[in-house]
Protein backbone atom coordinates (compact mmCIF):
# COMPACT_ATOMS: atom_id res chain seq x y z
CA UNK A 1 0.00 0.00 0.00
CA UNK A 2 1.18 3.69 -1.12
CA UNK A 3 0.02 7.06 -0.32
CA UNK A 4 -0.15 9.75 -3.54
CA UNK A 5 3.05 11.87 -4.16
CA UNK A 6 0.66 14.76 -3.93
CA UNK A 7 -0.20 14.40 -0.33
CA UNK A 8 2.98 15.93 0.91
CA UNK A 9 3.36 18.78 -1.81
CA UNK A 10 -0.29 19.71 -0.54
CA UNK A 11 1.20 19.79 2.60
CA UNK A 12 4.20 21.76 1.93
CA UNK A 13 1.80 24.36 0.66
CA UNK A 14 1.31 26.35 3.48
CA UNK A 15 3.97 25.19 5.50
CA UNK A 16 7.05 26.61 3.10
CA UNK A 17 5.21 29.80 4.17
CA UNK A 18 6.46 29.54 7.73
CA UNK A 19 9.40 27.95 7.11
CA UNK A 20 11.49 31.33 5.92
CA UNK A 21 10.30 32.79 9.24
CA UNK A 22 11.69 30.34 11.14
CA UNK A 23 14.57 29.94 9.40
CA UNK A 24 15.54 33.74 10.09
CA UNK A 25 14.42 33.51 13.90
CA UNK A 26 16.55 30.31 15.00
CA UNK A 27 19.10 29.96 12.08
CA UNK A 28 19.36 28.18 8.62
CA UNK A 29 21.61 25.57 10.23
CA UNK A 30 19.90 24.82 13.42
CA UNK A 31 16.31 24.77 11.98
CA UNK A 32 17.51 22.06 9.91
CA UNK A 33 18.82 20.03 12.77
CA UNK A 34 16.31 20.51 14.48
CA UNK A 35 13.88 19.13 11.69
CA UNK A 36 15.92 15.98 10.74
CA UNK A 37 14.94 14.08 13.78
CA UNK A 38 11.20 14.40 13.16
CA UNK A 39 11.42 13.87 9.33
CA UNK A 40 13.46 10.25 9.63
CA UNK A 41 10.39 9.49 12.57
CA UNK A 42 8.09 10.36 9.79
CA UNK A 43 9.50 7.62 7.89
CA UNK A 44 10.11 5.35 10.18
CA UNK A 45 6.29 5.44 11.34
CA UNK A 46 5.20 3.95 7.85
CA UNK A 47 6.73 0.61 7.88
CA UNK A 48 6.62 1.02 12.36
CA UNK A 49 2.35 0.89 11.34
CA UNK A 50 2.56 -2.40 9.42
CA UNK A 51 5.08 -4.33 11.08
CA UNK A 52 2.74 -3.97 14.74
CA UNK A 53 -0.27 -5.32 12.65
CA UNK A 54 -1.86 -2.44 11.15
CA UNK A 55 -2.09 -4.09 7.86
CA UNK A 56 -5.48 -6.01 8.66
CA UNK A 57 -7.47 -3.09 9.35
CA UNK A 58 -7.86 0.37 8.44
CA UNK A 59 -5.71 2.00 10.35
CA UNK A 60 -2.47 1.50 8.51
CA UNK A 61 -4.33 3.59 5.84
CA UNK A 62 -5.05 6.49 8.31
CA UNK A 63 -0.76 6.34 9.66
CA UNK A 64 0.67 6.51 6.35
CA UNK A 65 -1.37 9.31 5.40
CA UNK A 66 -0.46 10.88 8.87
CA UNK A 67 3.49 9.96 8.15
CA UNK A 68 3.09 11.62 4.43
CA UNK A 69 1.43 14.68 5.73
CA UNK A 70 4.32 14.95 8.20
CA UNK A 71 6.75 14.53 6.11
CA UNK A 72 5.88 17.20 3.89
CA UNK A 73 5.11 19.55 6.77
CA UNK A 74 8.68 18.96 7.67
CA UNK A 75 10.07 19.16 4.50
CA UNK A 76 8.31 22.44 4.01
CA UNK A 77 9.73 24.14 7.05
CA UNK A 78 13.23 23.21 5.72
CA UNK A 79 13.21 23.62 2.64
CA UNK A 80 13.80 27.58 2.58
CA UNK A 81 16.75 26.97 4.92
CA UNK A 82 18.35 24.00 2.75
CA UNK A 83 18.55 26.75 -0.02
CA UNK A 84 19.73 29.48 1.95
CA UNK A 85 22.33 27.95 4.22
CA UNK A 86 24.85 27.21 0.85
CA UNK A 87 24.32 30.23 -0.27
CA UNK A 88 25.20 32.39 2.71
CA UNK A 89 28.20 30.41 3.67
CA UNK A 90 29.76 30.38 0.66
CA UNK A 91 31.98 32.91 -1.32
CA UNK A 92 30.77 33.91 -4.73
CA UNK A 93 33.51 31.65 -6.42
CA UNK A 94 32.41 28.93 -4.99
CA UNK A 95 29.04 29.58 -3.92
CA UNK A 96 27.19 27.71 -7.49
CA UNK A 97 28.80 24.19 -6.83
CA UNK A 98 27.99 23.92 -3.10
CA UNK A 99 24.87 25.30 -3.80
CA UNK A 100 24.15 22.87 -6.75
CA UNK A 101 25.09 19.63 -4.56
CA UNK A 102 21.40 19.69 -3.02
CA UNK A 103 20.38 19.22 -6.47
CA UNK A 104 22.81 15.96 -6.61
CA UNK A 105 21.59 14.64 -2.72
CA UNK A 106 18.11 14.59 -4.34
CA UNK A 107 19.31 12.49 -7.79
CA UNK A 108 20.87 10.43 -4.77
CA UNK A 109 17.84 9.45 -3.76
CA UNK A 110 16.28 9.40 -6.69
CA UNK A 111 18.48 6.30 -7.90
CA UNK A 112 18.47 4.83 -4.14
CA UNK A 113 14.53 4.42 -5.36
CA UNK A 114 15.03 2.83 -8.31
CA UNK A 115 17.73 0.71 -7.07
CA UNK A 116 16.29 -0.58 -3.53
CA UNK A 117 13.33 -0.62 -4.75
CA UNK A 118 13.43 -2.76 -7.80
CA UNK A 119 14.68 -5.59 -4.39
CA UNK A 120 13.51 -4.31 -1.13
CA UNK A 121 9.62 -3.55 -0.64
CA UNK A 122 8.23 0.01 0.24
CA UNK A 123 8.26 -0.40 4.15
CA UNK A 124 12.16 -1.66 4.19
CA UNK A 125 12.80 1.26 1.92
CA UNK A 126 11.64 3.47 4.36
CA UNK A 127 13.72 2.25 6.92
CA UNK A 128 17.00 2.58 4.48
CA UNK A 129 16.21 5.41 3.37
CA UNK A 130 16.50 7.93 6.05
CA UNK A 131 19.77 6.22 7.32
CA UNK A 132 21.70 6.67 3.84
CA UNK A 133 20.64 10.36 3.31
CA UNK A 134 19.19 12.19 6.24
CA UNK A 135 21.93 11.05 9.13
CA UNK A 136 25.06 12.21 6.76
CA UNK A 137 23.37 15.36 6.55
CA UNK A 138 22.83 15.73 10.67
CA UNK A 139 26.38 14.42 10.81
CA UNK A 140 28.16 17.11 8.49
CA UNK A 141 25.27 20.21 10.05
CA UNK A 142 26.87 19.58 13.10
CA UNK A 143 30.00 20.18 12.42
CA UNK A 144 29.24 22.74 10.30
CA UNK A 145 29.08 26.57 11.18
CA UNK A 146 25.77 28.53 11.17
CA UNK A 147 25.43 31.25 8.71
CA UNK A 148 27.18 34.37 8.86
CA UNK A 149 25.09 36.52 6.79
CA UNK A 150 22.76 35.23 9.53
CA UNK A 151 24.67 35.86 12.75
CA UNK A 152 25.30 39.44 11.49
CA UNK A 153 21.64 40.33 10.82
CA UNK A 154 21.39 39.03 14.35
CA UNK A 155 23.58 41.70 15.53
CA UNK A 156 25.77 38.65 16.27
CA UNK A 157 28.88 40.98 14.79
CA UNK A 158 31.95 39.19 16.65
CA UNK A 159 30.51 35.90 15.86
CA UNK A 160 30.10 36.13 12.18
CA UNK A 161 33.19 37.92 11.87
CA UNK A 162 34.43 34.19 14.11
CA UNK A 163 32.48 32.41 11.01
CA UNK A 164 34.06 34.48 7.90
CA UNK A 165 37.40 34.47 9.29
CA UNK A 166 37.38 30.54 8.61
CA UNK A 167 35.24 30.42 5.67
CA UNK A 168 36.56 33.41 3.70
CA UNK A 169 39.92 33.81 2.56
CA UNK A 170 41.23 37.37 3.13
CA UNK A 171 40.51 40.33 5.29
CA UNK A 172 38.71 42.06 2.65
CA UNK A 173 35.68 39.49 1.81
CA UNK A 174 35.78 39.45 5.71
CA UNK A 175 34.81 43.23 5.86
CA UNK A 176 32.81 43.70 2.71
CA UNK A 177 30.26 40.31 4.18
CA UNK A 178 29.89 42.15 7.43
CA UNK A 179 29.52 45.72 5.55
CA UNK A 180 26.73 44.31 3.29
CA UNK A 181 25.06 42.40 6.54
CA UNK A 182 24.96 46.00 8.48
CA UNK A 183 23.23 47.68 5.66
CA UNK A 184 20.46 44.59 5.47
CA UNK A 185 20.26 44.72 9.13
CA UNK A 186 19.42 48.80 8.92
CA UNK A 187 16.79 48.46 5.94
CA UNK A 188 13.26 46.93 7.66
CA UNK A 189 13.57 43.07 7.22
CA UNK A 190 11.47 40.29 6.34
CA UNK A 191 7.59 40.36 5.55
CA UNK A 192 7.55 43.95 6.50
CA UNK A 193 10.01 44.70 3.88
CA UNK A 194 8.14 43.70 1.08
CA UNK A 195 4.54 45.72 2.14
CA UNK A 196 6.88 48.78 2.66
CA UNK A 197 6.32 51.83 0.10
CA UNK A 198 6.65 51.47 -3.23
CA UNK A 199 10.56 52.42 -3.23
CA UNK A 200 10.66 48.94 -2.08
CA UNK A 201 9.77 47.52 -5.58
CA UNK A 202 12.84 46.01 -6.33
CA UNK A 203 11.56 43.60 -3.17
CA UNK A 204 8.69 42.68 -5.54
CA UNK A 205 10.52 41.95 -8.08
CA UNK A 206 13.41 40.12 -7.34
CA UNK A 207 10.71 37.74 -5.69
CA UNK A 208 8.73 37.43 -8.75
CA UNK A 209 12.01 36.44 -11.05
CA UNK A 210 12.82 33.98 -8.01
CA UNK A 211 9.42 32.73 -7.64
CA UNK A 212 9.21 32.29 -11.76
CA UNK A 213 12.46 30.80 -11.41
CA UNK A 214 11.80 28.42 -9.32
CA UNK A 215 8.22 27.49 -10.32
CA UNK A 216 8.78 27.15 -14.39
CA UNK A 217 11.78 24.68 -14.07
CA UNK A 218 8.82 22.16 -12.45
CA UNK A 219 6.41 23.07 -15.86
CA UNK A 220 9.39 21.38 -17.73
CA UNK A 221 8.17 17.97 -15.81
CA UNK A 222 10.75 16.80 -13.84
CA UNK A 223 9.10 16.18 -10.99
CA UNK A 224 5.95 13.56 -12.68
CA UNK A 225 9.20 12.33 -15.23
CA UNK A 226 11.16 11.20 -12.31
CA UNK A 227 8.10 10.04 -9.80
CA UNK A 228 6.70 8.26 -12.78
CA UNK A 229 10.36 6.35 -14.63
CA UNK A 230 9.40 2.83 -14.23
CA UNK A 231 5.29 3.46 -15.57
CA UNK A 232 6.42 5.27 -18.74
CA UNK A 233 8.82 2.63 -20.06
CA UNK A 234 6.53 -0.28 -18.88
CA UNK A 235 3.61 1.89 -21.12
CA UNK A 236 7.19 2.20 -24.00
CA UNK A 237 7.55 -1.28 -24.05
CA UNK A 238 11.45 -0.33 -24.58
CA UNK A 239 12.36 -4.26 -24.45
CA UNK A 240 14.09 -3.47 -21.12
CA UNK A 241 12.56 -3.88 -18.16
CA UNK A 242 11.47 -0.73 -16.90
CA UNK A 243 12.60 -1.24 -13.32
CA UNK A 244 16.13 -1.24 -15.14
CA UNK A 245 15.53 1.32 -17.91
CA UNK A 246 14.85 3.39 -14.34
CA UNK A 247 18.16 2.91 -12.92
CA UNK A 248 20.22 4.17 -16.13
CA UNK A 249 17.78 7.30 -15.96
CA UNK A 250 18.80 7.64 -12.41
CA UNK A 251 22.33 7.03 -12.94
CA UNK A 252 22.30 9.77 -15.55
CA UNK A 253 20.92 12.01 -13.95
CA UNK A 254 23.19 11.52 -10.76
CA UNK A 255 26.40 11.22 -12.96
CA UNK A 256 25.58 14.98 -14.76
CA UNK A 257 23.75 16.61 -11.38
CA UNK A 258 27.52 16.00 -10.14
CA UNK A 259 28.95 17.54 -13.81
CA UNK A 260 26.53 20.09 -13.52
CA UNK A 261 28.14 21.28 -10.18
CA UNK A 262 31.63 21.93 -11.82
CA UNK A 263 29.99 23.33 -14.63
CA UNK A 264 28.60 26.17 -12.35
CA UNK A 265 32.07 27.09 -11.34
CA UNK A 266 32.71 27.70 -14.95
CA UNK A 267 29.80 28.35 -17.22
CA UNK A 268 26.93 31.46 -16.53
CA UNK A 269 23.55 30.66 -14.64
CA UNK A 270 21.99 31.92 -17.41
CA UNK A 271 23.99 29.85 -20.36
CA UNK A 272 23.35 26.51 -18.17
CA UNK A 273 19.73 27.27 -18.56
CA UNK A 274 19.05 28.20 -21.69
CA UNK A 275 21.15 25.23 -23.21
CA UNK A 276 19.52 22.84 -20.43
CA UNK A 277 15.56 24.35 -21.69
CA UNK A 278 16.91 23.61 -25.36
CA UNK A 279 17.79 19.84 -24.86
CA UNK A 280 15.60 19.33 -22.46
CA UNK A 281 12.79 20.64 -25.20
CA UNK A 282 14.23 18.56 -28.01
CA UNK A 283 14.17 15.49 -25.89
CA UNK A 284 10.70 15.96 -24.67
CA UNK A 285 9.22 16.38 -28.50
CA UNK A 286 11.06 13.23 -29.37
CA UNK A 287 9.26 11.14 -26.64
CA UNK A 288 6.28 12.90 -27.14
CA UNK A 289 6.29 12.17 -30.67
CA UNK A 290 7.00 8.66 -30.34
CA UNK A 291 3.80 8.06 -27.99
CA UNK A 292 1.82 10.07 -30.67
CA UNK A 293 2.81 7.42 -32.97
CA UNK A 294 1.82 4.42 -30.95
CA UNK A 295 -1.41 6.20 -30.24
CA UNK A 296 -1.85 6.34 -33.83
CA UNK A 297 -0.92 3.00 -34.53
CA UNK A 298 2.07 3.59 -37.02
CA UNK A 299 5.35 0.98 -36.51
CA UNK A 300 7.16 2.05 -33.90
CA UNK A 301 9.19 -1.48 -33.69
CA UNK A 302 12.45 0.34 -35.11
CA UNK A 303 11.99 3.22 -32.38
CA UNK A 304 11.92 1.23 -29.50
CA UNK A 305 15.39 2.75 -28.27
CA UNK A 306 13.79 6.41 -28.45
CA UNK A 307 12.22 6.61 -25.21
CA UNK A 308 15.06 5.60 -22.78
CA UNK A 309 17.62 7.91 -25.12
CA UNK A 310 15.38 11.00 -25.14
CA UNK A 311 14.54 10.73 -21.07
CA UNK A 312 18.57 9.99 -20.62
CA UNK A 313 19.16 13.19 -22.80
CA UNK A 314 16.23 14.95 -20.83
CA UNK A 315 18.09 13.73 -17.27
CA UNK A 316 20.99 15.28 -19.11
CA UNK A 317 20.18 18.44 -19.46
CA UNK A 318 17.95 19.35 -16.41
CA UNK A 319 20.90 17.53 -14.19
CA UNK A 320 23.32 19.69 -16.03
CA UNK A 321 21.52 23.15 -16.62
CA UNK A 322 17.52 23.48 -15.36
CA UNK A 323 17.98 21.43 -12.05
CA UNK A 324 21.29 23.24 -10.18
CA UNK A 325 21.14 26.89 -11.79
CA UNK A 326 17.13 27.42 -11.10
CA UNK A 327 17.67 25.94 -7.76
CA UNK A 328 20.48 28.06 -6.76
CA UNK A 329 19.24 31.13 -8.76
CA UNK A 330 16.58 31.78 -7.24
CA UNK A 331 17.93 32.15 -3.64
CA UNK A 332 20.54 34.49 -5.38
CA UNK A 333 18.24 37.00 -7.02
CA UNK A 334 16.78 37.82 -3.53
CA UNK A 335 18.00 40.72 -1.58
CA UNK A 336 18.97 39.96 2.35
CA UNK A 337 16.24 41.99 3.39
CA UNK A 338 13.79 39.96 2.27
CA UNK A 339 15.77 36.43 1.49
CA UNK A 340 14.21 34.44 3.86
CA UNK A 341 10.76 35.61 3.00
CA UNK A 342 11.34 35.51 -0.39
CA UNK A 343 12.49 31.94 -0.23
CA UNK A 344 9.02 30.92 1.40
CA UNK A 345 7.24 32.51 -1.49
CA UNK A 346 8.91 30.43 -4.04
CA UNK A 347 8.99 27.53 -1.86
CA UNK A 348 5.30 28.23 -1.46
CA UNK A 349 4.72 28.37 -5.40
CA UNK A 350 7.39 25.14 -6.24
CA UNK A 351 5.32 23.37 -3.85
CA UNK A 352 2.13 24.34 -5.05
CA UNK A 353 3.22 24.02 -9.11
CA UNK A 354 4.77 20.72 -8.06
CA UNK A 355 1.25 19.87 -6.71
CA UNK A 356 -0.25 20.75 -9.70
CA UNK A 357 1.99 19.05 -12.00
CA UNK A 358 1.18 15.36 -10.33
CA UNK A 359 -2.36 15.82 -10.30
CA UNK A 360 -2.95 16.93 -13.53
CA UNK A 361 -1.04 14.36 -15.13
CA UNK A 362 -3.10 11.22 -14.87
CA UNK A 363 -6.30 13.51 -16.17
CA UNK A 364 -4.26 15.30 -19.14
CA UNK A 365 -3.10 11.37 -20.12
CA UNK A 366 -6.42 9.74 -19.87
CA UNK A 367 -8.11 12.64 -21.75
CA UNK A 368 -5.48 13.34 -24.63
CA UNK A 369 -2.96 10.62 -24.21
CA UNK A 370 0.47 10.36 -23.32
CA UNK A 371 1.77 12.24 -25.58
CA UNK A 372 -0.18 15.54 -24.92
CA UNK A 373 1.73 15.57 -21.54
CA UNK A 374 5.24 15.54 -23.08
CA UNK A 375 4.62 18.39 -25.41
CA UNK A 376 2.77 20.43 -23.15
CA UNK A 377 6.44 20.12 -21.15
CA UNK A 378 8.13 20.43 -24.28
CA UNK A 379 6.56 23.66 -24.47
CA UNK A 380 6.83 24.54 -20.88
CA UNK A 381 10.89 24.91 -21.80
CA UNK A 382 10.15 27.29 -24.63
CA UNK A 383 8.76 29.61 -22.18
CA UNK A 384 10.87 29.04 -19.14
CA UNK A 385 13.79 29.84 -21.83
CA UNK A 386 12.17 32.52 -22.85
CA UNK A 387 11.81 34.07 -19.78
CA UNK A 388 15.34 33.69 -18.53
CA UNK A 389 16.60 35.42 -21.77
CA UNK A 390 14.03 38.56 -21.04
CA UNK A 391 14.47 39.14 -17.40
CA UNK A 392 16.54 36.98 -15.02
CA UNK A 393 19.70 38.56 -14.29
CA UNK A 394 23.18 36.45 -14.01
CA UNK A 395 24.47 36.09 -11.41
CA UNK A 396 28.01 34.07 -11.77
CA UNK A 397 30.83 35.47 -9.88
CA UNK A 398 28.71 38.31 -8.04
CA UNK A 399 28.37 38.49 -4.02
CA UNK A 400 25.31 38.44 -2.37
CA UNK A 401 25.52 42.41 -2.00
CA UNK A 402 26.56 43.20 -5.45
CA UNK A 403 23.22 41.33 -6.64
CA UNK A 404 21.41 43.71 -4.28
CA UNK A 405 22.76 46.80 -5.56
CA UNK A 406 22.49 45.89 -9.19
CA UNK A 407 18.38 45.78 -8.34
CA UNK A 408 18.52 49.39 -6.24
CA UNK A 409 20.84 50.33 -9.39
CA UNK A 410 17.12 49.33 -11.61
CA UNK A 411 14.64 50.89 -9.18
CA UNK A 412 15.96 53.02 -6.61
CA UNK A 413 18.29 56.22 -5.90
CA UNK A 414 21.44 56.00 -3.85
CA UNK A 415 21.40 58.93 -2.36
CA UNK A 416 24.52 58.56 0.07
CA UNK A 417 27.71 59.28 -0.96
CA UNK A 418 28.84 55.69 -0.14
CA UNK A 419 26.48 54.12 -2.41
CA UNK A 420 27.02 56.67 -4.48
CA UNK A 421 30.69 55.38 -5.08
CA UNK A 422 30.08 52.00 -4.66
CA UNK A 423 27.90 52.54 -7.76
CA UNK A 424 31.03 53.86 -10.02
CA UNK A 425 33.12 50.68 -8.91
CA UNK A 426 29.96 47.99 -9.65
CA UNK A 427 28.37 49.61 -13.08
CA UNK A 428 31.29 48.70 -15.19
CA UNK A 429 31.70 45.29 -13.35
CA UNK A 430 28.07 44.67 -13.97
CA UNK A 431 27.41 46.00 -17.42
CA UNK A 432 29.75 43.41 -19.42
CA UNK A 433 29.48 42.37 -22.49
CA UNK A 434 26.40 39.90 -23.29
CA UNK A 435 29.06 36.62 -24.11
CA UNK A 436 29.96 37.46 -20.45
CA UNK A 437 26.78 36.64 -19.23
CA UNK A 438 25.94 40.35 -18.73
CA UNK A 439 23.00 42.12 -16.39
CA UNK A 440 23.26 45.32 -19.08
CA UNK A 441 21.63 43.33 -21.89
CA UNK A 442 18.81 41.98 -19.96
CA UNK A 443 17.46 44.35 -17.72
CA UNK A 444 13.83 43.25 -15.81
Amino acid sequence: MTTSPSVPMLVCVPGSVAGGALAERVGPRRLQMALCPFLAFAFLGMPAAAWVGARESNVLHVVLILCRVIQGLVVALMYPAVHIYPCEIADPRRRGTLGSLIQVWASLGYLLCYVLGRYLSWSFLAVVLPMVTLLPGFLGLALAHESPLWLARQGKTAAAIEVLQCLRVSAEEVSSVICAARQTKKDRTQWQAVFQSPQKKVYFVSIIVSVMVFVMAQFTGQIVISANAVRIFRSAEVGLSPSLSSILVGTTRLTFCGLGSLLLYRVPRRTLLVVGNVMAGVALIAIATFFFMRSREYDTSRLNWLPLGSLMLYMVAFSTGIGPASSLLHVEVLPGPVRSAGSSVAATCFFASIFLVTKTFDDVEAAFGLHSVFYAYALGCVVFCIFVISWVPETKDRSLGEIENFWKLKYEDFQTKATEASDQVLLPKMQASPDDGSLKENPV
